[in-house]
Order: C-alpha cells, then sequence, then structure tokens
C-alpha cells in the first residue's frame, strides 16, 4: 500500500503546489503549441475542446475533477461552460486552498466544493455526476480496478469521462532502445546545454523515495479503462523523446531563459524526431488522451497506435506555421526573384502577370512598379528605393505596406522570396503517413465511419478527370465510391475509366441535360444512407478534403451541406470561394472570391450557401428537402437547393481546411488542351439566358416579402443590360434577355405549385435567410480574375497581416505584438488622436492600425514611438470589410453606435472595447443599447462620464467589466495577453425581431405579405371565433 502521509507531504512542498512548473516538458510554449495542435484540434484549451466536440457547447450540471490538485484544469472547465458546478478531490491540503482561493479570484467561487480524500480509497456519491475530468491523475493510482468501479458508480448513464494521462512504463523505466535513441540525440548538443552527459535508466527506489505514487500502474491504465468504459475517442501525443530528455538531459534552463533562433530550432528538430519516434512505433508514446462513456465497453474493442490526429488539418496548418516561425536574419545579398512563367501583360488598359500555373492576376500600376523593383534585390534595398521610383510620398507605414506587397506577391507565387526568408515551403505540406506495416494494438478502436459517394458529372471533360480522379483515390477517409454520370458527351470518358480505374461507378446519359438532372441521376445510384459528395471534374483535392467535410458535416445535426474552401487551381494563393450566396443586385456570386488566402476566413462556421462544385450533402437532408430542381439548367442550382435546406430549418457549414483547388470554368480546347477561367469563352448567349432564369426562378420560389424587392431590382438590371447590348449592337447578348423572360412565363405555373408546397414548410424568415451574407465581403475580382492592387495592400492586407489569425509572413521578422484596431467615424473622430498617443506610449509593444472613412488628421503624432502604425480607409456602406479586420485583429476599438452596423460582433475572437464618447449613443433605441452593454469586453468612456457608465453595468449584472478612460489604460489593456472569454456565442445568429402593427389593417397587410393569403383568413377565424365564445371581449 502506498503511503498516503508521505504522498501528501510530497505534494505539499513540491514545485507543482502552485501548478505546472516552468521547467516541465510541456510547459515550453513551442512543445505545448505542438501538443495542442495534435489532441485539441480548432480549441484552445482541453476543457474548450471537450465542449465543442463532445457536449456540443450545453454545460452539464455537475462535473467531478479527480485529484485536482492545484485547479488549473477546472477553471478551464468552468470558463468553457463544460459544467455548471464543479467538485473536486486531491490528497494535498495545500494544493486544495489553493484551488479553492484561484476559483474565487475567477468568479467561481460558488461554483465549485474541494475535500480532502485518497483516490485509493475513496467513495463517491451514486449517480451524482454528469462528468468526469482526469487530468494525469491515474497513474499515481494504486487500486485502478477499485477506482474504475467508483466512476462507474457515481456517473449517469452515458456520461462522458475525460483523461489526459502518462500511461507510459511504470516507474520511468524506459526502454534499451528508447535510450539509445535519446542519448544519441542529447549527444548533439553542447555540454553547457545539458545537465549530464548520459540518461541512465532511473532506479525504482528513487522514485518511490520520491513519490511512492508515482506511475504505479501506468501502463495498465488504458487496458482496464477499456474494459470498463465504452470508448469514444483516443489519441496519443508522444512525449518518447523529449519527456526523458527534457527531464533528465537537457537543462530546460538554457531554453526558458532564452528564446533565440537557434534554440527555437533544436527544440523543433526535437520535436520531429519525436514525431517519426511515434509515427514509426519505435518507442510507445508515453502520454495519451482518451473520452470514454459510462456504459459498457463495445466487445474486441482496439486502439490502433497510430495518430489519430496526425492528418488533421489543424496539425497541417501549425505545423506550417510552426516551421515558418523559425527565421534567421537576413543576410546581405539575399535578393527576390520573379519565378519562371511569370510575365508581364496587357489587357484592356489593365496589367496583368501571369502565374506559373498558367492564370492571370490583375495588378494596378504601384504594386506593379514593386513587382519590377523586387527583382534582384533584398529587402533592405527595396525598402530605401522603392518609394523614390514608385513616386510614393514617404511616411512611416510605408515599410509595412511595402513588406505587405512583397508578402502579397511572394504568396500570390508572383516572386520567389530570398533564400533566408525561405526557410521551409509554406503550403502543401503533406501530413506524415503511418506505415501500413504498424500492426495495431488491442485496446480500442473508433466508430465506423459513414459512407460517402463521390457523384461528378462529366460533359467533354475527360482531361480534367484524369486529375480529379487519382485525388479522389488519394484521399485518406474511407469508405468512398465513385459515380461519374456522362451527361452525353462523346469525348471517351467513360471507355477510359473502364479501363483505368475500373472500380470506379459509371453512367451514360443519351443526350445532354441539365447539371441537376445528372446530379441527381447520381444521386439515385449511391449506396442508402450515405454521404453525397457532389464534385465537378475540374477539380483536385487535397488527401484530407473528404475526412474534414466529414467531420464538420458531423460536428451539427441539422447540417445540410458542407462547402469546402475552393482554391483556384490556376492561381492557388487565391479563393474561388468558401460556399457562395445570392444577392438582390447582380448575379450569384462565390464568397470571398478573388482574395489572397491567409486564413482571415477560417473562422467561418455558417454559410448562405454551399457551390456544388465540391460539397458533402448529409443524408437526413436529401430525404427531407428532395433532389436538386433540374428546372435549373445551369447556374443556382446549388444555391436553390441550400437556400431551401436552409428555409426549412437545416444549416450550411464551412470546412476552411477541406483545400480543393479547381479550373473556376476551365474548358478543353480543340486540341484537348485544358483552358483556365479568364482564357476560355466567357460570356455566351447561353450561358446568359440561364443566369438570368436562374435568379428569377430563384427569388420567384423562395421568398416572399423580400420578393417584390429583388424582382425590382433585377428587372431595372435586365432592361439596363438589354439596352446597352442593343446600343452596342450585340444583338446575340441582347436576345438572351428576352428569351430567359418568355422561359420564366411559361413555367410559371409548375413553379408556382412548387412555391406553395415549399412556402407551406419554410421555418426562417427572408430576414433570417439573408442574415448570414452581412459577414461576407465583396469579390476581388476582374473580368473573371483575382485582383491584386496597391490599394488593396495598404487598406486590406496590411492590417490582416498584422494580426495573429493569419499566416505569418516571412517579410515581417520582428515578434507580433497585440493588434490594436481603432475605428474612427463621424460620431468617434477622437480615436484619431488618441492612436497618436497610443503610438507615443506604446513604443515596441503594440501594433496600431487605425480605419477612417476618409483620411484623418493626427498632426504630427507619429513622429515618436517605434510601434507599427498603420492608416487604412473602409467604407461606411460596406461593414462586411471592417467585419474581416475585427475578426482578424487582437483588440478592436469601435464607436459604440456602430454595433448596429456589424451583426456578428457576439461570434469574434478579437477583444470588443467599445467607445462611450459621442452624441450619436443617444439615438440608439432601448434593444442597441442593451446589445451594447452586454457586447463589449472593454468600455472607452470620458472621465466625467465613469460614474454613469458604471452604474449601467452594474445595473446589467457586468460591474468586472473594465472601464477605461485613459490612452495609457488602453494600452495596457492590449497588452494583458490573450482574448477573456467573457462573451459567450449564442445559438442563434442576431436578427432584428420584426414589427408587428397593432392595428388590426395594417396587421392583416402585414401577416398578408409576410405569410400569404392563408395565415390571413385563419387567423381572421380565430378572431370571429374567440369574439363568439368570449362575449365579455366586446366590453
Amino acid at each position: 500500500m502506498v503511503d498516503l502521509k508521505r504522498v501528501a507531504d510530497r505534494w505539499e512542498h513540491s514545485e507543482w503546489a502552485r501548478g505546472i512548473p516552468k521547467e516541465y516538458w510541456s510547459h515550453h510554449p513551442i512543445i505545448d503549441d505542438y501538443i495542442n495542435a495534435n489532441i485539441i484540434p480548432f480549441a484552445t484549451t482541453l476543457p474548450d475542446w471537450l465542449a465543442r466536440n463532445f457536449l456540443q457547447n450545453k454545460p452539464c450540471e455537475r462535473a467531478l475533477s479527480v485529484c485536482c490538485g492545484t485547479g488549473t484544469q477546472d477553471r478551464q472547465a468552468l470558463a468553457a461552460g463544460v459544467c455548471q458546478y464543479l467538485e473536486g478531490f486531491d490528497v494535498s491540503t495545500g494544493s486544495l486552498e489553493y484551488a479553492q482561493q484561484e476559483a474565487i479570484k475567477a468568479g467561481f467561487g460558488d461554483r465549485v466544493r474541494y475535500w480532502v480524500a485518497d483516490v485509493n480509497t475513496i467513495v463517491l456519491p451514486e449517480s451524482h455526476y454528469d462528468l468526469a475530468l482526469v487530468f494525469g491523475a491515474l497513474h499515481h493510482v494504486d487500486q485502478l480496478e477499485r477506482l474504475c468501479g467508483q466512476l462507474r458508480r457515481a456517473l449517469k448513464p452515458g456520461s462522458l469521462i475525460f483523461v489526459n494521462e502518462y500511461v507510459g512504463p511504470p516507474r520511468f523505466q524506459w526502454r534499451d532502445d528508447q535510450l539509445e535513441i535519446i542519448n544519441r540525440a542529447m549527444a548533439v548538443l553542447p555540454e553547457s546545454w545539458r545537465r549530464t552527459l548520459q540518461v541512465y535508466r532511473i532506479d525504482p527506489a528513487d522514485v518511490i523515495k520520491e513519490d511512492p505514487s508515482e506511475a504505479t500502474r501506468s501502463d495498465e491504465i488504458i487496458p482496464i479503462l477499456c474494459d470498463n468504459f465504452e470508448l469514444v475517442d483516443y489519441c496519443d501525443y508522444g512525449g518518447a523523446l523529449l519527456f526523458p530528455l527534457w527531464g533528465s538531459g537537457m537543462l530546460p534552463d538554457v531554453f526558458i531563459d532564452d528564446s533565440s533562433a537557434d534554440k527555437q530550432v533544436i527544440i523543433k528538430l526535437m520535436i520531429l524526431m519525436d514525431e517519426l519516434i511515434a509515427e514509426h512505433n519505435l518507442v510507445p508514446s508515453p502520454f495519451a488522451q482518451l473520452v470514454l462513456r459510462n456504459q459498457p465497453p463495445v466487445p474486441g474493442q482496439s486502439i490502433a497506435p497510430n495518430r489519430l490526429s496526425t492528418n488533421s488539418p489543424d496539425r497541417n496548418r501549425w505545423v506550417q506555421r510552426w516551421l515558418v516561425g523559425t527565421r534567421l536574419d537576413l543576410p546581405s545579398g539575399n535578393t527576390y526573384a520573379v519565378p519562371p512563367g511569370v510575365h508581364l501583360h496587357s489587357f484592356q488598359n489593365r496589367p496583368l502577370l501571369s502565374t506559373p500555373q498558367g492564370g492571370h492576376v490583375t495588378v494596378d500600376v504601384p504594386l506593379l512598379a514593386l513587382w519590377q523593383a523586387a527583382a534582384g534585390r533584398s529587402l533592405n534595398e527595396i525598402i530605401s528605393g522603392f518609394p523614390l521610383e514608385a513616386g510614393l510620398e514617404a511616411d512611416q507605414s510605408l515599410p509595412q505596406h511595402i513588406k505587405t506587397g512583397l508578402a502579397c506577391l511572394s504568396e500570390a507565387g508572383l516572386l520567389i522570396r530570398p533564400p533566408a526568408l525561405s526557410l521551409v515551403e509554406t503550403q502543401n505540406i503533406a501530413p506524415l503517413q503511418l506505415p501500413s506495416s504498424v500492426e495495431a494494438h488491442n485496446i480500442a478502436s473508433l466508430p465506423k465511419p459513414p459512407a460517402v459517394t463521390a457523384v461528378i458529372v462529366n460533359y467533354h471533360s475527360k482531361e480534367w478527370l484524369k486529375t480529379c480522379i487519382p485525388s479522389l483515390l488519394a484521399q485518406t477517409y474511407s469508405p468512398l465510391e465513385i459515380i461519374v454520370v456522362d451527361n452525353g458527351s462523346h469525348d471517351g470518358a467513360l471507355e477510359w475509366l473502364e479501363t483505368a480505374y475500373p472500380s470506379v461507378r459509371r453512367l451514360q446519359i443519351a443526350q445532354p441535360s441539365p447539371l441537376a438532372h445528372g446530379l441527381n441521376a447520381g444521386a439515385a445510384l449511391a449506396s442508402p444512407g450515405s454521404y453525397l459528395l457532389l464534385l465537378n471534374p475540374d477539380l483536385r483535392l487535397e488527401p484530407d478534403a473528404v475526412a474534414e467535410m466529414v467531420r464538420v458535416a458531423q460536428s451539427d445535426p441539422l447540417c445540410a451541406a458542407v462547402a469546402a474552401k475552393l482554391r483556384l487551381s490556376w492561381a492557388p494563393a487565391f479563393l474561388n470561394g468558401i460556399g457562395n450566396q445570392v444577392r438582390s443586385y447582380s448575379f450569384g456570386t462565390d464568397n470571398a472570391i478573388g482574395h489572397l488566402d491567409l486564413g482571415q476566413f477560417d473562422h467561418w462556421r455558417e454559410l448562405p450557401s454551399a457551390c456544388f462544385a465540391a460539397a458533402l450533402l448529409t443524408p437526413a437532408a436529401w430525404q427531407a428537402v428532395g433532389p436538386v430542381d433540374e428546372d435549373f439548367a445551369m447556374y443556382y442550382e446549388d444555391v436553390e437547393w441550400c437556400y431551401r435546406a436552409r428555409l426549412l430549418g437545416y444549416k450550411v457549414l464551412a470546412a476552411p481546411n477541406a483545400l480543393v483547388e479547381h479550373a473556376f470554368g476551365g474548358v478543353i480546347g480543340p486540341a484537348g488542351e485544358k483552358i483556365p477561367a479568364g482564357a476560355s469563352e466567357g460570356l455566351t448567349p447561353r450561358k446568359l439566358s440561364h443566369a438570368i432564369y436562374g435568379r428569377q426562378r430563384f427569388i420567384a420560389k423562395l421568398l416572399k416579402p423580400r420578393y417584390l424587392g429583388f424582382l425590382r431590382s433585377y428587372l431595372r438590371e435586365d432592361w439596363a443590360s438589354y439596352r446597352n447590348y442593343r446600343r452596342l449592337g450585340i444583338r446575340d447578348l441582347a436576345r438572351a434577355y428576352p428569351a430567359a423572360w418568355t422561359r420564366l412565363l411559361k413555367s410559371l405555373p409548375g413553379l408556382l405549385r412548387q412555391r406553395a408546397s415549399l412556402q407551406k414548410r419554410r421555418q426562417i424568415s427572408d430576414d433570417a435567410l439573408f442574415a448570414l451574407q452581412a459577414q461576407i465581403p465583396d469579390p476581388l475580382v476582374w473580368n473573371n480574375l483575382p485582383e491584386l492592387t496597391w490599394e488593396l495592400v495598404t487598406n486590406l492586407y496590411t492590417p490582416l497581416m498584422s494580426g495573429e489569425r493569419t499566416r505569418l509572413m516571412p517579410e515581417f521578422t520582428a515578434p507580433r505584438r497585440p493588434h490594436l484596431l481603432m475605428i474612427c467615424n463621424a460620431s468617434c473622430p477622437e480615436a484619431a488622436p488618441l492612436a497618436g498617443q497610443l503610438h507615443q506610449q506604446a513604443e515596441n509593444t503594440l501594433d496600431i492600425t487605425l480605419a477612417t472613412a476618409q483620411p484623418a488628421a493626427l498632426e504630427g503624432t507619429l513622429e515618436a514611438g517605434s510601434g507599427v502604425f498603420q492608416q487604412v480607409q473602409y467604407a461606411p456602406d460596406r461593414p462586411a470589410v471592417l467585419a474581416l479586420l475585427i475578426e482578424n485583429c487582437d483588440v478592436a476599438l469601435l464607436p459604440g453606435d456602430l454595433v448596429r452596423a456589424l451583426p456578428d460582433l457576439e461570434y469574434t475572437q478579437a477583444r470588443l472595447v467599445i467607445s462611450l464618447h459621442g452624441e450619436a449613443l443617444r439615438q440608439l433605441g432601448l434593444d442597441e443599447m442593451h446589445r451594447m452593454l452586454h457586447l463589449g469586453d472593454a468600455y472607452f468612456c470620458p472621465a466625467e462620464q465613469r460614474d454613469f457608465w458604471l452604474g449601467a453595468l452594474a445595473a446589467k449584472g457586468r460591474s468586472h467589466i473594465p472601464l477605461l478612460v485613459e490612452a495609457a489604460q488602453l494600452a495596457d489593456y492590449c497588452r494583458e495577453g490573450s482574448y477573456a472569454p467573457d462573451r459567450s456565442p449564442r445559438p442563434q445568429r442576431f436578427i432584428p425581431e420584426p414589427v408587428v402593427p397593432t392595428a388590426w389593417v395594417p396587421r392583416a397587410i402585414y401577416f398578408y405579405r409576410t405569410q400569404g393569403l392563408r395565415a390571413v383568413t385563419l387567423r381572421t377565424l380565430n378572431f370571429i371565433w374567440f369574439k363568439l365564445t368570449h362575449p365579455q371581449s366586446w366590453k
């Protein structure tokens, strides 16, 4: 038996009595970042990951923390909304006292209860808890079977158990081959970095002397857990090299106190070695994370020794950022270069740069001058000489803009960075693959994944299929079947498929028909209950694209469709879009098309629609919503299906980590060559007619109160375009308009029947249907080509690259600082001089961006200080641009009256400081004022009004929120660190409630316009019946 008193004394006086010591291996920020990317994708803490992925962000009532120690994870669990109330026990009285004090400081004093108990003898109440949290406790437990029995008894049936544990050799008895690897790695280090010349196997007696409970039965933890509970999720995360090397061989202080580039390189190389050891199963991982359910285990469940998170897009994104984070000083003589295949062209008096992949990017004269000035020069030479050559006025923000411009040109593939900046390739890093020869341990396995059926409609696209089909067969997801529907083409695609890929199922349609017909025909052949993956043939999918789309689809039971992130195959740094949308003007468009992909849209969750170029449809939604409408010959069939699904209460979700390259309108030339968009036939009368008909059919079928507004806008556009084509003599395009309208009138009887059937089933209003589109910025394209201009560099990409949520650019060698975005409008003009004061005071600690509707007069306040300061302009009538800047900064200072124009502020991960200056606040309505006082993470107000706003916040129960009155206080708040989660995302987006008239005639007209004649009739009959049955109501 373990000596309980010795264990308690050890923890009372150890370095762990006040939290994790800085010398511990996982406490180093680089190692911690690596572990988190493996075990908690898309989350910031373990409890946050648990809440999102297993609790659907719904807190359970009561949680139990086993051997809670100082309660660090307990406080994170309460902050993440894992539970409403938490109880915990530990053997150390001092640790529990510290945990209770910290809980009170964090505001959780009334939601926690701790008591002293021995984990080996504890008796827990029956069916009392909804969740159990076990962080690094089980390897100290001698009576593992008894503890499992107590947890089965204390947890309610079906409750979850979250375990993060050391599961390596008992008493740290490392294997001989493991010690050999450790010592060979340590031999590379300088002697001044080592605490010993060689790592030896520690004597078990020394471990017992230090802590009798240490790693008593650690290698039995996973088998015993899987014998008692059902395994839900498992992931090991290495440590076979790093843990013993950091604890016994290296001197941690050498790396903790010195964050220089060479030290970072050493740590990262050690991490890569640890990764390879685990990937090839040379040494079993000593650390693992498990999620279990309190119900009988599945017979024969087993865990494969592979790293379940290795291929996750989040981890791949981390690898890219992590590798790029290692930078050396730029040596003189290292210069930018122009890649092969990049040349200057001109089209309609606009300069174009060709891409190495065969496409084109539109630029303007200043950015073209930067591209020409960069060739053969170093970064410093460009910064010093470019302003004079381009005729630009030099100011303090210009070097920042030049770096951003070079970064944009390099990311776009139009420049090659100097070798010192391009240490590694930052895109398309293939995930490490586990050798197929590795055998599985008999411990646990994941549930059987759902089947996915890919449906591709081919029309003279054989050459594109030669890229698309291999990328599908290379997917990491299984089971996946492929169906190719030939839509009346005669290019021999089906015969080629039969020979090259006999496993691909084929279907021949005799005559060319609408795309929707081909999709429905392919879906009819799919396996019952399978997910439908609708694809264009001109695609190339990244290996984990399908797996990521399935993961997103399974994250929400109301998901109808998942949209992949489409990139242009002929300019892969630019977005083809993440889903699409319909607007009240022009034609439908892909979301964020033409934007340089810096990761600025990776936070997107819900979308208006998914583009069927690469979309995953769930079987439940397909059954409820129905097939694709075949009356859409071309265009709008995807947005109609998705908006129809959303009208019925479903959601369309984004999968920004599912990467797909798309030719975007590419065709096959007469000689069989692939022709991308921008060089193909362009707009034809047939395409124009289908687009005109499609958007009119879409609004007539789906919309109610907004129908007349859309119809008026479309009619004005059609009439203006028709007259313009007639005036220019382009009569074939002019004839497309009457042809489309004639076709619409002929289809009206069937369309009205479909409309009536759909409107009876609708669940949301037109306002809710279009509310999501407020967050989406305008396209950045010119003639279907991505656009990259100096104005975009200065006003959009510079502030984006200053934030933490975009990829780190090698041009910015200085460490990233907190990024403060300050928005100045007519109601809050004091933001401009305040920016100047902050710039003087912040020095090297803040990056500041001032966003103004017009150039701000700063009166020389930018002469002092060395922190980065930049000004950008925004259009007040385009709030989506502001929403994008806010989402990608760390702290945003915005005027209080601006919250009306930004409906998605509830979902931003930036800290919001709301300015309470200006007279415009008096114009806010009661609901808007209520929303403003609930949104802010801090408030900035005049000193003389501080008491008034303190009272207003106290009335809302938010007296703990910081109220700032001076520039120095704002600077200190920005430097405090990461986002403080005072604001929780709401389950539904903010949609203003409609104002229903009270007078009976306007009320009847309102319901007629919004719900139809049937609703008015029913309400009238109910009113008459009420009056007849309640005579007293006449008085």
